[in-house]
C-alpha cells in the first residue's frame, strides 16, 4: 500500500483536487449575441405586453377574418350569377328506331308556334284595318283642310303621365268634348290668341268651327287644351296641379261651335241653333278622331255634362239628330274602317236647351 506522499500519487491527487475546486465555483453569465437582443425587443417584449388582453384581442382577429371571408364569399356570388351561362346539351348517340326518334323530337316539336300562318294573316288583316283608316280619313276630310291658328302657349299645356302627387295617370285622348263659343268668332279668337297669366282666363279648344264651317287649328291633339276646368266623365278626371279643380283636360278632345248672334249673350237658355256647315264640318271632325284615337261613340259628350260646377249649358240648343244622321252618312261614304262601322250615337240624348 502506497504512502500518502509518495511522488508518483501527488500529481494525480492535484488534478482531482483542482477540477472539484472548478466545479464548486459558480459560473458566470454569457452576455447575448446581437441577434438574441433583437428577437427579445421585437418578438418577446410585445408578446408580454399583450398577455392580459391575449383573449380579446384573438376574438377581434377572429371577428376580422370572418367578415373578410364573407364578403369575399358575397362579391364571388354576385359576380358568378352575373356571369353568362352556358347550356349543356346531353350527348346522346343517334336513335336506333323511330319511336327513340320521336321522343327525341318531341319537346321541339311543343316549343314551334302553333300555327304561324294564324300570325301571318293577324299581321295581314292589322296592316288592313291601317289602311282601311288612313283611307277613311282622308275621305272624312274630303277636300277641307284645317286652317292653322295656333293659340298661345300660356293658354295651353301638355299632355301629363303623373298627376301633382306623382300618380301615373292617363294622357291619351279618349273623350270628345263640344262646346260653343258664346260670343263672336273675333272675339273667341283674340281670347286664344293672347297671353293670359291667370288660370281663370287661360282657355282653348283644339278645333273650332266658324259658322261658315270652316275648321281653325287652335291646340295639337297631342297637346292639353284648358277647354274644361272642373269636370269629369266616367271618372277620368285628374288633378295636375295643387289647388286646382280635377279635370278632363288631360284625356279630351275639345271642338266648340261658333254661337249665332242671337247667342252671342250668354244669357238666354236657346238660341237659333248652328248651321247646316257647322254640323258638317263637326261630323268629320268627330269621325277622324274616333279613327284616329280609338274613341268611343258613347264619349262624345257636351260640356254640360261634364261640367261639375252646374254653370255650364254649352253647346245649347243642339241637335243630336242631325249630327247622327251626317255620321251615319259618313260611315257608309267612308266605311271599311271597324273604328267607324257605327259612328251614330244610339239611343236617346239630352237635345240641348
Amino acid at each position: 500500500m502506497s504512502k500518502p506522499d509518495d511522488p508518483v500519487q501527488q500529481p494525480a491527487q492535484l488534478l482531482i483536487q483542482q477540477t472539484e475546486a472548478h466545479k464548486s465555483q459558480p459560473t458566470e453569465a454569457k452576455a447575448p449575441n446581437r441577434v438574441q437582443k433583437v428577437v427579445n425587443d421585437v418578438v418577446k417584449a410585445p408578446i408580454k405586453k399583450l398577455e392580459p388582453v391575449g383573449p380579446l384581442f384573438g376574438g377581434m382577429l377572429i371577428g376580422f377574418a370572418m367578415i373578410l371571408v364573407g364578403g369575399l364569399g358575397y362579391w364571388l356570388a354576385i359576380t358568378f350569377r352575373q356571369l353568362p351561362r352556358s347550356i349543356d346539351l346531353p350527348l346522346r348517340s343517334a336513335p336506333s328506331s323511330e319511336m327513340e326518334t320521336n321522343k327525341y323530337e318531341a319537346p321541339f316539336k311543343a316549343a314551334l308556334p302553333p300555327d304561324v300562318g294564324h300570325i301571318k294573316r293577324s299581321s295581314q288583316r292589322m296592316i288592313d284595318e291601317q289602311r282601311s283608316d288612313f283611307k277613311s280619313i282622308a275621305c272624312l276630310s274630303g277636300n277641307q283642310t284645317e286652317l292653322q291658328a295656333p293659340a298661345d302657349p300660356s293658354n295651353y299645356g301638355p299632355r301629363l303621365a303623373k298627376d301633382w302627387m306623382g300618380r301615373p295617370v292617363s294622357d291619351s285622348p279618349s273623350v270628345i268634348v263640344l262646346h260653343e263659343t258664346v260670343v263672336d268668332e273675333r272675339t273667341a279668337m283674340a281670347l286664344f290668341l293672347t297671353p293670359h297669366i291667370s288660370n281663370a282666363q287661360q282657355a282653348s279648344y283644339h278645333v273650332l268651327i266658324s259658322r261658315d264651317g270652316r275648321r281653325m287649328r287652335l291646340v295639337p291633339d297631342s297637346e292639353r287644351a284648358y277647354g274644361a276646368g272642373n269636370s269629369d266623365y266616367e271618372g277620368l278626371a285628374v288633378q295636375l296641379k295643387p289647388g286646382l279643380q280635377p279635370s278632363l283636360n288631360n284625356v279630351a278632345l275639345h271642338v266648340s261651335l261658333v254661337s249665332p248672334p242671337d247667342g252671342a249673350d250668354g244669357d238666354g237658355l236657346r238660341h237659333s241653333g248652328y248651321t247646316n256647315a257647322q254640323y258638317s264640318s263637326l261630323a268629320a271632325q268627330i269621325a277622324q278622331w274616333m279613327v284616329l284615337h280609338s274613341i268611343k261613340s258613347s264619349m262624345v259628350v257636351t260640356h254640360q255634362e261634364v261640367d261639375r260646377s252646374g254653370s255650364r249649358r254649352d253647346p245649347r240648343s243642339f241637335n243630336w239628330n242631325q249630327l247622327d244622321q251626317i255620321l251615319r252618312s259618313l260611315s257608309m261614304a267612308c266605311g271599311g274602317s271597324p273604328h267607324i262601322s257605327n259612328l251614330g250615337r244610339s239611343g236617346g240624348r239630352t237635345q240641348g236647351l
